[in-house]
């Protein structure tokens, strides 16, 4: 269910341009069911139920693979299909420090409020659910006679898994939309690939001495969001910051140094850290908490406006049993400090490659044996070169601490094709509706048309969107006027399309 849906359906009306607005209002409705439904990567079959259900009442050819992957079939009164439509059920799932939403279970609560579309307290899952929608809503628009097909994929924003292990042999359009770009001024035509690596350093736990007192380092209010398409922005890594804190905190202890109890930051590797808290061992907690204010105090002025709200808290807390060895936290603090993070290196003005630092931690409930520090990161890089270099030097780093890396799943870039036919189609259908062309681009963030051109290798595809805000945040927003534009300029392409 939508918030103020009466008003949404006015500026909806309002924003059309081309066509009656039916079928725009039609697409948000659609929407609104599927974010009835809980659909964080992984936990996918509840979406992938809606969406059978959906094919299965509307007469539609579906099919249903073993990863909950669907496939829909509209074929033309000929019995050709020349499009394929494609966007993913899942979504990240992020929620403010306050709100008690359970992603597993409730629906989400979808506002809408001037002129856009949000969530109270979570994340949106505009990102890719209004692709879903508008998908879904063009193959049941009576008036587009183009052969359509859609397929709508799993685990998107933690692996790709889905488009990986889909069979894209059943396939018979050779021209591609992809529906999760996320700014409607952009034609996307190829993206950079993804790496993911994982540090883990072994730790070793001594008694909490009697000499030390426990304090509790707490960060947030930082605004994070997608770590690919905003690294750009400059936003602050909540896992870094920290670990610049307890870098300076370790420099000044004077006595006895300080240890470290636990440590948790971030949760994706594709979010930037909005949070992050600590809790240490020092010998003079007051000394301690002045050296963490003062030291945040002097950070205020590199962040961004975007950060503004970026608070630290530093309190006394339940004493431990355990902490960790002073070489071992020393250990920890120089991972968190040297591993790559944010941009990395620019090309002609664009971000080529970057790190994001997405998620650390350690569990002071662990014990002393068998413990490890695990720190994840996403790399994105246009060259396969830098990524090679990036690769290298995380495991150097690791090395450094005493730890190991592993290279996990990743995903390949997009190469770009250059004014194809699609290209010239969409072009001319933005045209159309809004009088202008958008910029083709090709873009710091990963798409699944990577993995789906190298399977369909005479593939022409392009990835469109509507305008949203940053996403993978709490404070994610969808453009209603912009989500009803990029449904008319695809209606307006496919309608031509005989």
């Amino acid at each position: 269910m939508i918030k103020n849906v009466n008003a949404l359906r006015e500026a909806a009306r309002g924003a059309s341009r081309v066509y009656p607005p039916d079928s725009a209002l039609r697409m948000f409705e659609i929407f609104g069911e599927l974010s009835e439904i809980p659909r964080c990567s992984g936990n996918e079959a509840g979406a992938a139920d809606y969406v059978c259900a959906f094919a299965a009442a509307r007469g539609l050819e579906y099919t249903r693979d073993k990863l909950n992957n669907v496939h829909i079939r509209r074929p033309a009164d000929d019995g050709s299909i020349t499009y394929l439509l494609q966007a993913h059920l899942d979504m990240v799932c992020e929620k403010r420090p306050d709100s008690n939403h359970d992603f597993t279970a409730d629906p989400i609560s979808v506002v809408y409020a001037d002129g856009m579309l949000y969530a109270d307290g979570t994340t949106l899952g505009a990102d890719n659910g209004i692709g879903v929608a508008a998908a879904l809503t063009l193959l049941t628009d009576e008036a587009i006679t183009a052969g359509l097909e859609a397929v709508f994929t799993v685990d998107e924003e933690t692996g790709m898994s889905g488009a990986e292990g889909f069979d894209w042999s059943r396939v018979t359009a050779r021209r591609l939309i992809n529906l999760d770009s996320g700014k409607e001024n952009s034609l996307i035509i190829g993206c950079v690939g993804g790496q993911h690596f994982t540090v883990t350093a072994p730790t070793h736990r001594q008694p909490f001495g009697s000499a030390y007192k426990p304090l509790k380092l707490t960060i947030t209010g930082l605004t994070g969001g997608h770590s690919g398409a905003d690294i750009h922005l400059g936003r602050a890594n909540a896992v870094r910051v920290m670990a610049r804190i307890l870098a300076r905190i370790l420099h000044a202890q004077k006595t006895a140094p300080m240890c470290l109890v636990s440590f948790l930051g971030g949760g994706r590797t594709n979010v930037i850290p909005r949070s992050c808290e600590a809790v240490i061992g020092v010998d003079d907690p007051d000394a301690v908490t002045g050296t963490a204010y003062s030291f945040m105090r002097s950070l205020r002025h590199e962040f961004v406006s975007d950060d503004s709200n970026v608070r630290l808290a530093v309190h006394k807390c339940a004493r431990p049993e355990t902490m960790l060895t002073p070489r071992c936290t020393s250990n920890a603090v120089t991972l968190l400090s040297l591993l790559p993070d944010g941009v990395t290196s620019m090309r002609n003005g664009e971000v080529d490659t970057s790190c994001n630092i997405g998620f650390a931690s350690l569990d002071a409930g662990a014990g002393a044996g068998g413990e490890e520090f695990v720190l994840k990161s996403l790399a994105r890089s246009a060259f396969d070169s830098r990524m090679r270099e990036l690769w290298l030097n995380v495991q150097r780093i690791a090395l450094l601490c005493g730890g190991k890396a592993l290279r996990e799943d990743g995903y390949p870039g997009w190469t770009p094709k250059q004014d194809t036919p699609l290209q010239r189609g969409i072009l001319a259908a933005f045209r159309t509706v809004t009088g202008e062309e958008p910029a083709v681009r090709v873009v710091h963030a990963g798409l699944e048309c990577g993995l789906i051109s190298a399977r369909i290798p005479d593939l022409d595809a392009v990835s469109i969107g509507p305008d949203m805000y940053d996403i993978h945040s709490p404070d994610e927003r969808l453009s209603v006027a912009s989500a009803v534009r990029i449904y008319e300029v695809l209606r307006c392409l496919l309608e031509k399309a005989r």
